[in-house]
């Protein structure tokens, strides 16, 4: 005999959406997003993050300039001291950029030693 649950499909989760009544359009809710392949590596240390309605990452790379980066919605922030969210980068940090179309994908906070000058 089987149950409800063995009723239903585990995954993929499928939903449908009404195209104004014309026809039915269907969503795979977890299907990996595709990236576009082009990624891209920048070292160099932050100057300011700006989140709000328009995520940003304002970097000064090692060619002493500035660059500024849109974090995609799926960025994430890695390293030792690295805190769960972008706004613990403070001006000054020394970071790894990864770049995926453009977008900030991966944020990996380096570790920076001070060494004594004699």
């Amino acid at each position: 005999m089987r149950s409800e649950a063995d009723s239903h499909p585990p995954y993929p989760v499928f939903v449908p959406l009404k195209n104004a009544g014309l026809l039915e359009t269907w969503i795979n809710l977890l299907e990996e997003r595709k990236t576009a392949g082009n990624t891209e590596k920048v070292t160099g240390s932050v100057k300011s993050v700006v989140l709000g309605e328009d995520n940003l990452l304002v970097l000064n790379d090692l060619n002493c300039e500035d660059c500024i980066f849109p974090l995609a919605w799926d960025a994430v922030l890695v390293g030792k001291r690295a805190k769960q969210d972008f706004r613990s980068l403070k001006p000054g940090d020394f970071v790894e950029v990864e770049l995926d179309g453009g977008r900030v994908k991966r944020v990996t906070l380096l570790e920076v030693k001070k060494s004594r000058v004699p």
